[in-house]
């Protein structure tokens, strides 16, 4: 009975370490799910407003090789962390830009204005270059600079295109992302601090595909 109880305990013991294995496989599965999933998201918002800030110019040959690699790139990128049984087939649509830095997820990182700041963000230190938007934030004013600052603070304007001094964006994609950005702040006050970062960038890539199929579909 004795050597019964003990084979027993050590069955027992085996599946409970079998069991803790297979656990910590399914927390970094989750975590890899997760991950292209906004992987994918933020792709898409990025090369929404590439295709939109792009669009009023014919497209040329090099840009066009350049999108196409981009978006063979993230559609790699995910296919290698995506689970095997989650991974989009050959028809799955592609994505001309690739990944977007992380966005800061915290409240507490969106700091009130202080226009006396011309070098810098407020917020995180990021440096401001000398390009489109970071001359287009030195320059703004009021709930303007809000909305620059609410886009910076969620990644929808990344820090490279902040600080480098060659980043050159049309003005009419500056005020199209000024005009999402207003209405975000219309829906989530300044006040109540950073809203929902996937809620937000899903409202602002909804609004810019929007505007986009709209001048797409307006006469020359």
């Amino acid at each position: 009975m004795g050597e019964e109880l003990q084979e027993l305990q050590a069955q027992v013991a085996s599946l409970k370490a079998r069991m803790d294995h297979m656990a910590s496989k399914l927390s970094l599965l989750h975590f890899t799910s997760d991950f292209c999933d906004k992987l994918e998201s933020e792709s898409q918002l990025q090369l929404m407003r590439l295709k939109l800030s792009t669009s009023s110019a014919e497209p040329t040959l090099a840009t066009a090789q350049v999108l196409n690699g981009l978006a063979e790139m993230v559609m790699r990128l995910q296919n290698e962390f995506r689970p095997r049984e989650d991974r989009p087939n050959s028809s799955a649509r592609t994505y001309d830009r690739s990944h977007w830095p992380p966005s800061p997820d915290s409240p507490s990182e969106y700091v009130p204005n202080q226009d006396h700041l011309q070098s810098t963000l407020e917020f995180g230190g990021m440096a401001l270059g000398a390009g489109t938007w970071a001359n287009a934030y030195r320059r703004s004013t009021g709930q303007r600079r809000e909305a620059l600052r609410l886009l910076c603070t969620l990644g929808i304007i990344t820090e490279k295109e902040l600080s480098d001094d060659l980043t050159v964006i049309s003005s009419d994609h500056v005020e199209e992302c000024v005009e999402i950005a207003l209405e975000m702040l219309q829906r989530w006050p300044a006040r109540d601090g950073l809203p929902p970062v996937f809620e937000a960038k899903e409202f602002f890539k909804s609004r810019l595909e929007a505007m986009f199929n709209e001048k797409a579909l307006s006469p020359m």
